[in-house]
This record gives structure tokens, C-alpha cells and sequence, in this order.
């Protein structure tokens, strides 16, 4: 028999509220989005459909403390209605994407207002109109992308520029006949798109195609296709939901039959994926409430809701994983104790040149890498937003500064570090910017053969981070290579030309012979 779910608290949102999401980064803080269909009013152009009503819609944005179970608004953005919401944490900066019945898509941050947050828009693009834009996911890699699918059965990619705040549309293909009421990444191969339409069918695509063709259509549900969500922690492994009230949770290597069916009593509008806990799936199911599911991973076929909630009296739209631990939560509440307890552990044999023991704890704490390149704020990227969470950082760094063996030893700890990080697909398709930069800067910084290796690889070192530092250690080659690699050639063969010359000097440049057997390697000739 299923658990119930017992309401910790509530607030009235005034419209209906259809989305809501968990700020990766500021666990206190989600925001939630809200529509409301007003009918023959005088609501701006932008706002009106074509049967002269109106959608409008709001961003609340509230807090929540854990330990008082006290929720609190922060801020209300009026908008158009809102159909669908998605955190990204960008370097370490929180962007949200926003689609609405605007059929825009738009982006926003967070930013820090008299010790409180606040949303700021940063940009805003047409993706559809007249149509709605209904869904959106986006897909965590260096260049971070967005999908999304609209109700004239479209779907789109949309790509941030570099400065990170203005969106570029980049792709748009026809998906289904009617609305394409979902869009999702595979989270394990980015390039690999699923959409679910009110066709009832479920279907994927490569996205380094024209997409003229899906690499798969799927006809098991009978009706249309509303949720899809990539398992985060088990590669292939994906679920759908539907109006026809059915889970399945599919590998995605064979797509004839699911891999296990549940049955949730009420068409599935969100499904999200437990961030730690691969085997547990939170479903936001309409007329029957919310559900969390168990798909047994070593038991094919087996899935079963373990807990609901249904106190509400409307339809259940929008649902997410709480990422602070409430006072009640003693489960997740220990788990994070323990990280903490490692975490900051591993700290402490760090400082006493117990490099094992550290790496062990700091590994089974999962922390983050940007706490370790941070002891040395220099290697961290200048676009970073991250903020230490881990006490004890400051000591290190002076015990650093104070002896030179000291920082000398710490500093290959780091670099050891770093570099398992980026063997970890999981972390390095998130961090990438962050990672390769720490690493060209320590490369360098050494004198490092791996230098040429790491920047004539497919990198995502950050451009103005690289060439600075690459000119302040005095690797004009190795700079010279990085231009070439960013599609710069005049740059690359005016570096070389002035080390030709002697103009520059770089003790790893041995002549023009150099120059070709790098470029031979790098496979792309000046």
C-alpha cells in the first residue's frame, strides 16, 4: 500500500499554479509558475490568444526554511501564462528558462538584492508565436542548448551566446501533426532529443542532423504523450507519461517494449527523476494527484507508486524534488550531515598532507571540484559565480601561501583531482568550462608536456582566461595553438611569426618543425 505524502506547507497563488522547480544552486529558493485563461479582455496583444481571451500567468519566486517548515515570497514577475519551467546551473550561476503562451522563450537569473534573491530577465526570443511554446529542457554541457516544443507540433534549440545571456534560435524541425506537448535531453548524449506529442506518439532525434527524420517513433501509448525525463543517474534508462494514464519507464537501446509499465490513474502531465535516488520517479498525474514511483532496476517490469499525495482539489500540474531538507525529512537530512561530515573531513587530512585519505573522503562527499580549484581563486575562471560552501577553505590557503613544498603539494592534489573530475561524465559535462580552464592554467603554470594535448583536444577552456594566462607564462606556442584551434589563424601565424623572428621566446619552441608536427596532430592546418 502506497505511503501519504502529509502537506508541510501552503500558499495561495492566486492563478493556478502549473510548474514548479527547485533552484539548483540556493536550495531555500524555487519558483513557481502560474496561468489563468481571462475571457474577451483587454489584455495587451501579447497576451491574447486568437479567440480574443487572454493567458496571463506569474514567476513566484519564495523560500522556503526547512527548519521553521515557514514559506515565504520573495518576488511575482507578471507574465503570459507559464506551461513550462527549467533551472541550469551555468559555472555556477543559476539561469532559468521559461516558456508561456506567449510562445517566447525566456531567460532569466538570479542575482543578490539587500541579502535576498531576486529574478532578472536576461533575454527573451520568439520561438513560435502565434503558437504556444509548451515545454522546454536543457541539455548540460559547455555551450548550454535548450529544447522546446510548441503547440503547432514543432520543436526548437535554442543556444546561449557566449556572454551567456543572449539566446540565439539554432534549430527547428516539425515533430508531430498536432502539439508537441513535451521535449527532453537525453542527459548521457546531448546531441539526442525525445518529444512526445498529442499524436500519441513518442519519438527521438538526432540533433546533428537536419532532423528530417526521428531515429525512433514509438506508438505504445494511447494517447498523448505529456512527460519524458532522462534518468540523470542511470545511462539510457528514460520514462514517459501520458493521458492515457500510464509510466513507462524505456532503455533507450531497444525501443520495441518498455522496460516496466505503472498505471498512476490520472493522465501524466511532469515527471522528474530523483536527483540521488535512481530508483524513485516523482509524477504529476491531473485528476488522480502525485505519485512517487519505484522502478526496480534489478526486477524487469516492476514498477509501483510508493507514495501519494493527493490534498489538493485541483489538477496536479507541476511537481519537483525539495533540494533543502525539512525538519521532518530525517532520511535526506542525515545524508546531507554525512556529505558535510566527509566533505570537511577530507579538508582537514588535506591540511596535514594526508592526500589519500583526503581524496577518499572528498570523493564519497561528492564535492564539488570548484571547492578544491578555489583554494587558488587565480585558476578559477573570471566568469565564475562560485561561492565556497565548505569551511576551512581559508586555512588552506594560507597554510598554502605560508610554505612553498606545502603549495607546491597541494597544488598536484588539485591538479589529480581536477583531472578524475573530467573522466567523470556526469560531473565534467556540467563543469566543463570550469574544469579544462583550472587545468590549461596548471598546465602551464608547470610547464606541462599535456599542455599541447589539452588545448589541441576538444577543450572548453574559457577564451579570455586561456590567452592571458597562456601570455603571462610565456607559452606562446602553445598560445599560438589555442588560436588555431578557436578558428583564429591570423592570430596563430602572427604568434609564430614572431617567435620565428625571435620577437617572443618560448623555451618548449624549437623551430618551424614544431609548428607542423603540432599541426599534423591538431589535424587542422593554418
Amino acid at each position: 500500500m502506497a505511503s501519504k505524502i502529509s502537506t508541510i506547507a501552503q500558499i495561495d497563488t492566486k492563478f493556478n499554479a502549473d510548474s514548479v522547480e527547485w533552484c539548483p544552486t540556493n536550495p531555500p529558493y524555487f519558483v513557481c509558475g502560474t496561468y489563468q485563461l481571462v475571457e474577451g479582455t483587454s489584455a495587451p496583444d501579447e497576451l491574447k490568444s486568437s479567440e480574443n481571451n487572454s493567458r496571463i500567468g506569474s514567476m513566484i519566486l519564495f523560500k522556503f526554511d526547512g527548519a521553521s517548515k515557514c514559506l515565504s515570497e520573495v518576488q511575482t514577475v507578471s507574465t503570459a501564462a507559464v506551461t513550462d519551467m527549467k533551472w541550469c546551473d551555468y559555472n555556477g550561476t543559476p539561469l532559468l528558462g521559461v516558456t508561456s503562451s506567449s510562445g517566447k522563450f525566456d531567460l532569466y537569473s538570479v542575482v543578490e538584492n539587500n541579502d535576498a534573491y531576486k529574478l532578472k530577465n536576461l533575454s527573451s526570443i520568439d520561438v513560435c508565436s502565434p503558437n504556444l511554446s509548451l515545454s522546454l529542457d536543457w541539455a548540460r554541457n559547455t555551450e548550454p542548448k535548450v529544447t522546446i516544443s510548441d503547440s503547432g507540433g514543432c520543436v526548437s534549440v535554442v543556444k546561449l551566446a557566449e556572454n551567456g545571456s543572449e539566446v540565439l534560435l539554432d534549430q527547428n524541425w516539425k515533430a508531430h501533426n498536432f502539439d508537441a506537448w513535451i521535449t527532453a535531453y537525453d542527459r548521457w548524449n546531448t546531441h539526442i532529443v525525445y518529444s512526445g506529442g498529442d499524436d500519441c506518439l513518442l519519438k527521438g532525434w538526432d540533433t546533428r542532423t537536419e532532423c528530417y527524420k526521428p531515429i525512433f517513433v514509438n506508438k505504445n501509448h494511447t494517447m498523448g504523450v505529456c512527460a519524458i525525463q532522462s534518468n540523470p543517474l542511470v545511462e539510457h534508462v528514460f520514462a514517459s507519461g501520458s493521458y492515457d494514464e500510464q509510466v513507462h519507464i524505456w532503455d533507450s537501446r531497444s525501443m520495441r517494449e518498455p522496460l516496466a509499465t505503472c498505471d498512476v490513474g490520472g493522465g501524466v502531465w511532469r515527471l522528474k527523476w530523483h536527483p540521488r535516488k535512481a530508483e524513485y520517479l516523482l509524477a504529476a498525474c491531473c485528476h488522480s494527484g502525485f505519485h512517487v514511483l519505484q522502478f526496480h532496476t534489478k526486477s524487469e517490469g516492476k514498477a509501483e507508486v510508493v507514495a501519494s499525495y493527493t490534498a489538493h482539489e485541483s489538477l496536479a500540474y507541476g511537481a519537483d524534488w525539495g533540494r533543502c531538507s525539512s525538519g521532518g525529512d530525517h532520511g535526506d537530512g542525515l545524508h546531507e550531515l554525512v556529505i558535510r561530515v566527509q566533505q570537511q573531513a577530507g579538508f582537514v587530512y588535506l591540511s596535514e598532507g594526508k592526500y589519500r585519505q583526503a581524496s577518499e573522503l572528498m570523493h564519497q562527499g561528492n564535492l564539488d571540484v570548484r571547492e578544491l580549484i578555489g583554494i587558488f581563486p587565480e585558476l578559477l575562471s573570471t566568469n565564475s559565480h562560485f561561492k565556497s560552501e565548505v569551511p576551512g577553505i581559508e586555512s588552506i590557503r594560507q597554510l598554502a601561501k605560508s610554505d612553498p613544498e606545502v603549495e607546491k603539494n597541494i597544488k598536484i592534489y588539485v591538479l589529480e583531482y581536477i583531472e578524475q573530475s573530467k573522466g567523470q561524465d556526469s560531473v565534467y559535462n556540467t563543469l566543463k568550462n570550469e574544469i579544462d580552464t583550472a587545468l590549461l592554467k596548471l598546465y602551464a603554470e608547470e610547464n606541462s608536456p599535456i599542455l599541447e594535448d589539452l588545448i589541441c583536444s576538444n577543450n572548453a577552456c574559457v577564451y579570455e582566461d586561456s590567452v592571458e594566462w597562456l601570455k603571462k607564462h610565456k607559452r606562446y606556442h602553445s598560445l599560438a595553438l589555442f588560436y588555431n584551434t578557436r578558428n583564429e589563424p591570423a592570430k596563430a601565424l602572427d604568434t609564430w611569426k614572431r617567435l620565428v623572428d625571435k620577437d617572443l621566446e618560448d623555451s618548449n619552441f624549437t623551430g618551424i618543425e614544431h609548428i607542423i608536427k603540432c599541426l599534423t596532430r591538431q589535424g587542422n592546418y593554418v
